[in-house]
C-alpha cells in the first residue's frame, strides 16, 4: 500500500499552516545549498519555489 504525501496541492491550498510549513522545509533545503556551495542548485530552487508561491496564490484568489 502506497503511503500517502504528506502535502498535496489541495492541502497547500486550503491549509495556511501547512503552507507555510512547507515552504518553511523548502527554504531549509535552500539554505542548505547555499551553505554546501550549491549556489546554482540554490538559485533554480528559489526559481521553482516563486513559481509554486504564485500559482498556489492565484488559485486561492480564484
Amino acid at each position: 500500500m502506497q503511503k500517502q504525501p504528506k502535502y498535496t496541492f489541495d492541502i497547500l491550498i486550503r491549509s495556511e499552516t501547512k503552507r507555510k510549513n512547507f515552504f518553511k522545509q523548502i527554504n531549509r533545503i535552500i539554505s542548505g545549498l547555499r551553505d554546501e556551495g550549491f549556489y546554482e542548485a540554490a538559485s533554480y530552487m528559489i526559481d521553482q519555489r516563486d513559481r509554486l508561491q504564485a500559482k498556489i496564490n492565484r488559485l486561492i484568489a480564484a
